[in-house]
């Protein structure tokens, strides 16, 4: 959380620090919010004007909607990849063959010009050459499929009236001090703090050093400054 922020900051010469609503568990919470990925591979092993992509992704498809069911289909964002390398090579490049919303969209056929394509100029950007005579072989293909995760909308709480403000002795630069102990809970959109002050957090503490101020914003975030 915010215990050290004003600290860092200061050893950084900046002016300004943002500690979220959550900051004590903010990565738990993007983990809950984020969206949800699964990444489907079969193997299909053959030179690329040969096998047969289209086919192979039909089957993908079959899977991912056997596992996502009907209902998450439509949301779906889906790409298609191609693992390929030049015969003989040892390693694979993975590429892009076609991206779709919607499971039912992600069902046409793939080029296999498109990843040669796509092949060669990956291989130049990756290992700056590319060899025009040499077949490219196709080792897998995979289906990545993604639904999104929730967005909420983020608004400051009012300030709880029965949140209970108080004073505590602190350790601070080499001296005990007694210092304003503030209840998160106790603050609503636009109110502040002035340093040296504790703010307490359901999951973590804000020390807000000398010199700096704390002031909620119209998202509850606590916006940090010093002159």
């Amino acid at each position: 959380g915010g215990t050290h922020a004003c600290a860092l900051a200061e050893e950084l010469g900046m002016r300004r620090v943002l500690v979220p609503l959550a900051c004590g568990v903010l990565s738990a919470l993007g983990l809950a919010l984020g969206g949800v990925r699964r990444d489907y591979l079969r193997a299909l092993r053959g030179p690329l004007t040969e096998v047969d992509l289209t086919a192979a992704f039909a089957e993908l498809t079959r899977t991912v909607q056997a596992a996502v069911g009907t209902a998450d289909a439509a949301a779906l964002t889906v790409e298609r990849q191609v693992d390929c390398r030049y015969t003989g090579q040892s390693h694979e490049l993975t590429i892009v063959a076609a991206s779709a919303c919607g499971l039912t969209e992600s069902s046409g056929a793939v080029s296999a010009s498109r990843v040669q394509a796509g092949f060669e100029a990956e291989h130049m950007r990756r290992y700056g050459h590319v060899a025009p005579d040499r077949e490219v072989e196709v080792v897998a293909v995979r289906m990545v499929a993604a639904l999104p995760g929730r967005r909420p909308r983020l608004t400051a709480p009012a300030a709880d009236p029965a949140a209970v403000r108080g004073r505590r002795s602190v350790h601070l630069d080499g001296s005990w001090q007694e210092v304003d102990v503030v209840p998160r809970a106790a603050l609503g959109p636009g109110d502040g703090v002035r340093g040296p002050a504790v703010i307490e957090f359901v999951e973590a503490n804000c020390l807000v050093r000398s010199g700096w101020t704390a002031e909620v914003d119209a998202v509850g975030s606590l916006l940090l400054t010093r002159p």
